[in-house]
């Protein structure tokens, strides 16, 4: 491969467990391929700027020490602590290659590589000083995420890719955290992680207690998803009550709020906190180095677009996570990049210590094996995420659904809305939307249950008609305000279905009256007033009001003449006074109903004048008149009553060609008195206060209505 056989110099950029190993294991081809003491072998230099002082956190899958000891050919296993953490594996390693022959060691950081001749520039870690490394033909990029190398490359030369992602990571934001947790809730919390783990369960066991924890975590924390994070628990010194933890964390999540979102993550997966402590940042050992027992990391794997890049006579490679970066949860990322490592040594021809070539078809076909597979357990990672996720939003969104059928009224469901009002927008109206349609059918049932179809009418004596017609009248309003406007299709036929049951309730009190039922026509007047006030107060439902309203002076008209047939004074007084009001508010009627209607408001102006005189007649005959000082009766205010005549007079007049009932005379206790005789009316009212004394009537004064 290379034009001469002179010894080639190796340049290893990072000091991780990849880089460490490679420079192991090519010490050891090295020494074993040299015949002639006298040969200069090529030199392995290795830049790392925290060799021997690593303090990143993490432990290491089971049995990893062993694995690497037999792939690197070690007389003894590396020593290693109980825990298995990733420095104990680094710290190992450094203690093997410093006794090490062809390898070099720079306690340093890469500045830069002249791609033209294989020169690296360095800067050591305790002076600062740059040094130019003898010129290196093979240069292993082992840094990690980090890309010392690949980056480099990507900047200067057009010609190579940039890094690719792996897989989209539904959930890119995590969490770890070194603790100390008693060894027995470790034991406890760690069987219910696994049982639980995401990786493993069957997407259909999802637990249906979860989803009011998922919506508190929602709430308090901002978590994006409807599943329970993902949560591992690792062991670490069994002595010292140590443990790790991952897990899940929100994109927003902020520093003062991880110890929180770690104690209630814990309690929505394993339905208890288990107590734990966070370890301090300080290190005993390293005093000047904080170490990072508590942070966040993004986790979305990438790799590099090439597993090797000829510039020259250079050959650039990428070991580990510099080539391709896995997620911890399968817990083979250091298995990985040994394999890999294996793999790019085997591939070197080394002859008397000298590189002289590489066998790069060989190693391009092994490589790419290797990271398909790890490529696939990634994918499948994330696929199967992904599928939990969307299970998990099935259910929690059904779980909404049983609660809000179970709830006992509308204010139970308002709090239970409240709580899922950080669902996704788009998922929070398919569960309105969905909730809706059950609502509409629950109405429909209710309202057929009272509902004759024979004659299609409602049967006021069906079991609890009244009880049921408010139940699915109140119901199918709740439906039509709760269905999002983008489902106006839907929205309409339903508000058309409401204006029917709402006549259907009319028309059954009209029956009611006519066969002299008054008290069951008068609750069925005031169900029917009581919803179309609503759908005047509701903008979904607007137009029923407008359509209808007719219908509601005819209602109001209807309640008068029954109360006052009853001689209830006081409350024919009071539906004609609200009648009155709508009046004021009456919405834009159809031509076609004009005429009808002056007509019925002219009818109840006129029988809201025959209450007030019957009124004041009445309380004129039973007030005692033994002294001219108890005359008016208490609370009757004569003054007020003429003003207000006088008012609906005024108001009469306007509809009086639509009225036929003018010329019809009033039968009261005033005799004499006709409607078109303003002026005999006015004087007949004023005689009711005849034998008022000047004072009492000054004390009387009050205003009319406006």
């Amino acid at each position: 491969m290379f034009s001469s056989p002179l010894p080639r110099n190796i340049l290893i950029v990072g000091g991780g467990p990849v880089g460490l190993s490679t420079a192991k294991l090519l010490s050891q081809k090295i020494s074993q391929s040299l015949t002639t003491p006298t040969k200069e072998p090529g030199k392995i230099f290795l830049v790392e700027a925290r060799l021997g002082r690593s303090i990143r956190p993490g432990y290491l899958a089971f049995n990893i020490f062993d694995f690497v000891s037999a792939k690197l050919n070690l007389d003894k296993n590396l020593e290693h602590s109980e825990a298995q953490h990733i420095k104990d594996l680094e710290r190992a390693l450094y203690e093997v290659i410093k006794v090490s022959p062809h390898i070099t060691i720079y306690d340093a950081t890469l500045l830069k590589i002249d791609l033209a001749t294989g020169v690296a520039l360095i800067k050591t870690t305790k002076t600062g000083e740059s040094i130019a490394l003898p010129p290196c033909y093979i240069i292993i990029d082992c840094s990690g995420q980090n890309r010392a190398v690949i980056n480099q490359l990507i900047q200067e030369k057009k010609d190579i890719a940039e890094l690719s992602t792996i897989a989209i990571n539904p959930v890119k934001h995590h969490l770890i955290a070194q603790v100390r947790m008693d060894n027995r809730d470790q034991e406890k919390l760690t069987k219910i992680l696994q049982k639980r783990s995401h990786l493993n369960k069957p997407a259909d066991s999802y637990e249906h207690f979860e989803a009011k924890r998922i919506l508190a975590l929602r709430n308090e924390f901002g978590w994006e998803h409807l599943d329970t994070p993902t949560f591992y628990s690792v062991p670490g010194n069994v002595a010292k009550n140590k443990a790790m933890f991952y897990l899940e964390a929100p994109n927003a999540l902020l520093p003062e709020r991880y110890e929180a979102w770690i104690k209630s993550a814990m309690q929505a997966i394993a339905g208890k906190e288990y107590p734990f402590t966070l370890m301090p940042s300080e290190s005993k050992k390293y005093i000047s180095k904080k170490k990072q027992r508590l942070g966040a990391f993004f986790m979305e794997p990438q790799e590099t677009r090439f597993s090797s890049h000829k510039i020259g006579e250079l050959l650039f490679f990428a070991l580990g996570d510099a080539l391709m970066e896995n997620d911890y949860r399968l817990g083979v990322g250091v298995k990985n990049g040994i394999m890999q490592m294996v793999t790019f040594v085997e591939s070197c021809n080394i002859v008397e210590g000298a590189l002289i070539g590489f066998n790069l078809p060989t190693y391009e076909k092994n490589i790419a094996q290797l990271l398909t597979e790890q490529k696939s357990h990634i994918i499948n990672v994330y696929q199967t995420r992904r599928l939990h996720l969307e299970k998990a939003k099935t259910y929690v969104k059904d779980f909404i659904i049983k609660q809000l059928l179970s709830a006992k009224n509308f204010t139970a469901r308002a709090q239970i809305w409240a709580e899922a009002a950080s669902l996704p927008e788009e998922d929070l109206q398919e569960l309105k939307y969905t909730f809706a349609l059950k609502l509409e059918k629950n109405a429909t049932k209710t309202f057929n249950e009272i509902f004759d179809k024979k004659t299609n009418q409602i049967n006021p004596q069906a079991f609890e008609c009244l009880l049921k017609l408010n139940e699915s009248l109140n119901t199918l309003i709740e439906a039509i305000t709760l269905l999002p406007h983008q489902f106006i299709s839907k929205k309409n036929p339903l508000i058309e279905t409401l204006q029917e049951w709402i006549l259907n309730v009319i028309n059954c009190a009209r029956d009611l009256h006519k066969n002299k039922k008054h008290d069951e026509a008068v609750k069925h007047y005031k169900l029917a007033l009581k919803f179309l006030n609503k759908s005047k107060d509701n903008v979904d439902l607007m137009p029923i009001y407008t359509h209808l309203y007719k219908d509601i002076m005819a209602v109001y008209s209807n309640l008068i003449t029954i109360y006052t047939a009853h001689k209830d004074i006081s409350q024919a007084l009071l539906y004609s006074d609200n009648a009155l009001k709508e009046v004021k508010q009456d919405p834009v009627s159809p031509e076609e109903q004009k005429s009808e209607l002056n007509q019925l408001i002219a009818k109840i102006m006129y029988k809201q004048i025959t209450l007030l005189l019957t009124q004041s007649s009445n309380d004129q005959k039973t007030s005692p008149q033994s002294s001219s000082t108890m005359f008016p009766p208490a609370g009757l205010d004569l003054k007020k009553t003429l003003d207000d005549v006088n008012t609906y007079l005024a108001r009469l007049q306007k509809y009086s060609k639509s009225l036929k009932l003018l010329k019809q005379p009033i039968s009261l206790p005033l005799e004499g008195i006709e409607l078109s005789q303003y002026e005999t009316l006015q004087k007949k009212v004023k005689e009711l206060s005849k034998e008022t004394t000047q004072s009492a009537s000054a004390q009387l004064g009050g205003e009319g209505l406006s």
